[in-house]
Order: C-alpha cells, then structure tokens, then sequence
C-alpha cells in the first residue's frame, strides 16, 4: 500500500466518524425553516427536504418524498437559513439536508434514495471542517 492510499484511507475514515458524530448532533425534533420569498413566507420542515438546487434566481427544494417546490430567489442567500439546521454546502448549487447522507468521500456523498452527488473542489475542505468540528464536540460530550 503506497502512504498516498494510506493517507486517503485515514481521511475516508475521519470523514465517517466526523460524518456520525455530524448527524448525532442535528435535531431530531421536527424543526421549520422560514424562507421569505418577496413579500411571501413559507415554512418548511427541515426533515421533508433532500436537498436544495440553486439555479439563477431560483432555489428548487426536492423534498423526501419526490415533489419539488421552486421558489424565487438565489440559494446563497438563503443558505445560512439551512446551515443552521443540518444542511451542507457541497457544491454552488447545492445544499444537502445531512440527515440523509447515506455515506461520502472526500469527493462525493451519497444520499437516501441512492442519489449522488459531487462535491465540488472549492466546498471539499469546507464540508470536511465542518464535519470534523461536529466530531470534536461530540468528543468533549
């Protein structure tokens, strides 16, 4: 085994534990997010939400159970509404609700319902920060 593929193992298996220890810490209770849309607000429950699609001025929310909602506006403004509730930024155009990550590399993840995704160069160091800083705090606790 070259230390090349010995260091990817060792970032593979970081990334699950810090991938456990992400999904430990996100509520289980029933949690809504409010989203302004012009002078509408909708109200939608974090766990009904797979992910979110960023397309120009719309955001397209694929919801659990296959249905799709579009709403106006640009998904890096309405991003942290999701951060906060155990969403992950992978990609410009995407967020995926963590709850549903079935499993990930440094390079993909897979969600409920076998769907795959790329995680972008730009958003790979990011993701996995963010999950090892879940992983420390699940460690302290």
């Amino acid at each position: 085994m070259t230390v090349e593929r010995d260091r990817e193992m060792k970032i593979e298996d970081e990334m699950k534990r810090a991938l456990l220890a992400y999904k430990s810490r996100i509520p289980s209770a029933p949690v809504q997010i409010m989203v302004p849309e012009g002078r509408n607000i909708y109200f939608f429950k974090a766990a009904d939400i797979l992910y979110l699609q960023g397309d120009y001025d719309n955001v397209k929310l694929i919801m659990r159970r296959g249905k799709e909602k579009v709403i106006r506006g640009r998904l890096d403004r309405i991003a942290e509404l999701f951060e906060k509730h155990g969403f992950l930024r992978i990609q410009v155009s995407y967020l995926v609700n963590g709850r549903y990550i079935l499993g990930m590399d440094k390079k993909q993840v897979v969600l409920k319902g076998n769907v795959t995704f790329k995680i972008s160069p730009k958003y790979q160091k990011k993701v996995f920060e963010e999950l090892k800083v879940f992983q420390k705090e699940a460690k302290k606790e």
